[in-house]
């Protein structure tokens, strides 16, 4: 893979743990952690983080919500706080 990835996928949890911790601590990289595939996206950070990837993942998971609820109203999904159509 040449340049700069915007977005790792991993084919399991410990894959994924595996290359996050590889990635924080060996080349200082910033990172938000979400899970995504449920009906909400779930925010997956680890006990040892620091406030930035919490910080990051917070506005990713809404971001990823809003977009989820955009592109399929009829999933159930309704966002705890108020949309412009409200």
């Amino acid at each position: 893979m040449a340049g700069i990835a915007d977005a790792l996928l991993a084919p399991n949890i410990e894959a994924g743990n595996m290359i996050y911790k590889d990635l924080v601590f060996m080349a200082n990289s910033q990172s938000a952690g979400l899970v995504v595939g449920a009906r909400a996206p779930v925010m997956l950070t680890s006990r040892a983080d620091i406030a930035a990837p919490l910080l990051f993942s917070a506005p990713t998971a809404a971001l990823c919500a809003d977009a989820l609820a955009a592109s399929c109203p009829t999933r159930g999904i309704e966002p705890p706080w108020p949309t412009p159509s409200s």
